[in-house]
């Protein structure tokens, strides 16, 4: 579970708390939610209610009628079991939601990247797809037997995600995963991670 501190945008001390909520509520309006800091579970209350209240709002509308959430993200990752918990909501939506890697998906947020429904990349964007790492843990023999038991079955359920989402196989998985690999969009679109380069910045609003 991978933890790289970075300033969040929306931190204590950079904003008050209506401000935060003026602009989240700004985001829900115009359907285009924001992740560009690191993922924590914070990140993953404040989605989490995004893409409710937008699904609520849209209850009595056909899905093939619904107007898309737009996820832009440019994010260097984070938490993963919080990032997972982001991949399940935006599966759930029922309105569609477009992801856009405006710059970096790394990390957890390559998990979330692919929670979208369509993938659009911007030409010179980068993904992340690694191991991550686990910060801090102490215990006994048998509680980090336990700790690693629960690691191993994380790690299974990303892996069940890329293959799911994406054209890559067990074996170049298998290849890749314990190494730092960076992907650019051009090897994104051939490996099924994003399914279209942005040509225009009307793509994004």
């Amino acid at each position: 579970m991978k933890e790289m501190i970075i300033n969040v945008p929306y931190g204590e001390d950079e904003i008050d708390d209506e401000k935060v909520f003026d602009l989240l509520e700004k985001e829900v309006e115009d359907r285009r939610i924001f992740l560009d800091d690191e993922i924590t579970s914070r990140t993953l209350s404040k989605l989490t209610k995004q893409i409710l209240k937008i699904n609520k709002d849209d209850e009595n509308i056909p899905y093939e009628i619904r107007k898309p959430i737009y996820l832009i993200i440019d994010s260097i990752g984070g938490d993963l079991v919080s990032s997972l918990g982001i991949y399940n909501i935006l599966k759930l939506s029922k309105t569609p939601i477009i992801g856009i890697n405006l710059s970096c998906a790394f990390s957890g947020a390559f998990i979330i990247y692919l929670g979208c429904h369509e993938r659009l990349s911007c030409a010179m964007a980068q993904f992340l797809v690694h191991q991550g790492e686990a910060n801090n843990i102490s215990g006994s023999p048998t509680q980090l037997k336990g700790f690693m038991d629960y690691y191993n079955g994380l790690e299974k359920t990303v892996k069940q995600i890329v293959l799911k989402e994406t054209n890559i196989d067990e074996e170049l998985y298998a290849r890749q995963y314990q190494q730092e690999w960076y992907v650019f969009t051009d090897e994104a679109l051939k490996l099924g991670i994003a399914h279209k380069v942005v040509e225009s910045i009307d793509e994004l609003f």
